[in-house]
Parts: structure tokens; sequence; C-alpha cells
């Protein structure tokens, strides 16, 4: 990574501060080819986000370029009632790992980092940040399967390993299909 870059958890104040530079950060990554969104896409991120801003378990990693935003990650704990593990397109052999219960699992939302600052180990640095020292057993992400370069990226990482893909119809704000990865926090 370069060295002007840092990445470093976000406070909640600094969350908000920066709302708006990830919200449009957001846009500039994920609502172009390869990725399927619909045109209200941006305003959806934004209510989530807001929505995510609330939650206790919500963490948020920024890389900076001095002032500028290069990238974020944020994610938060998976509820008991979650319905993340529905809609597996294939039936999962082990169907303990489908089991949720509060604190077991983190999930990775977001990881986006800006084009001029990519291929400089700041999304590796983002996933790092934002994963260590987490109390859950395991981390688990959806990627959009068309998205070639997102599906390198986590396996370039390692530890990521597929579960499968879940068809998720009339979801309506977003693609039908997510591969759906899964990697132990702890040993």
């Amino acid at each position: 990574m370069s060295e002007s870059i840092t990445v470093a958890i976000a406070s909640a104040a600094e969350a908000r501060a920066r709302f708006d530079e990830i919200c449009e950060l957001y846009v500039a990554v994920f609502c172009a080819p390869p990725f399927t969104w619909p045109g209200d896409e941006p305003a959806r991120q934004r209510r989530m986000l807001g929505r995510l801003l609330g939650d206790d378990s919500f963490a948020l990693a920024l890389a900076l370029d001095g002032e500028e935003l290069a990238g974020f990650a944020y994610g938060v704990g998976l509820g008991a009632d979650t319905r993340w593990w529905q809609g597996f397109v294939d039936p999962i052999p082990e169907a303990s790992v489908l089991q949720e219960w509060q604190g077991r699992t983190w999930s990775v939302i977001d990881v986006a980092v800006g084009q001029r600052w990519r291929r400089r180990g700041v999304g590796r640095g983002l996933v790092e940040t934002l994963l260590d020292g987490r109390s859950e057993d395991r981390a688990t992400l959806a990627v959009q399967p068309q998205a070639g370069d997102s599906t390198a990226f986590w396996a370039a990482l390692g530890g990521w390993d597929k579960l499968g893909q879940q068809y998720v119809p009339d979801a309506g704000y977003t693609a039908d299909r997510f591969d759906i990865y899964v990697r132990a926090l702890k040993p």
C-alpha cells in the first residue's frame, strides 16, 4: 500500500461526517457494469447505510490518501433471525453452517476502492482492518457472480470459501443471484 494512504476504523462521528463521500464512491464503484443495479440503487444504498450507522455491531474502515477518501469497507453482525442463509440454489451439504445465533457471524456488506487506488493493497488493508479483532466466529459476504474482478479480489485474499449461490427473486433493489462466501475469524 502506498505510504500516503492510511487505513483505520472510523468513529461514528467520522462515518457521519464522510457519509456523502462514502455514498459517492459507492456509486462510482457499484453502479456501473459489471454490477447489476436498478436506477434507484444510490438512494437505496444511502437509506441502508443510514440505517446501518445506528446498528451497535456496525463498523467502518476508511482508506484515506491525505484527506481524500480512497476506499471504505463496512459491515454488521448478523442476528439470530437473519434471512442471510436462505435461498441457496443448491442444498448446502452441511446444514449447521446455515444456523445462526447472535454473535456467530459478521457480514461484510460493502468494500469499495476508488479506481486510481486499486491494485495497491488498499482493498486488502480495508478488509484486514475491518475484520481484525472481531469477536464473531466467522465472516460472510455476497458477490454478484458476474463481477469477475470482485471474485478475483476475494480469492486473492485467501481464506474465503464459496458456500454456494443464492437466488433472490424479486429482491427489488439488486441482482437476483449472489455467490455467498464464508471465512473463519477464529481458529
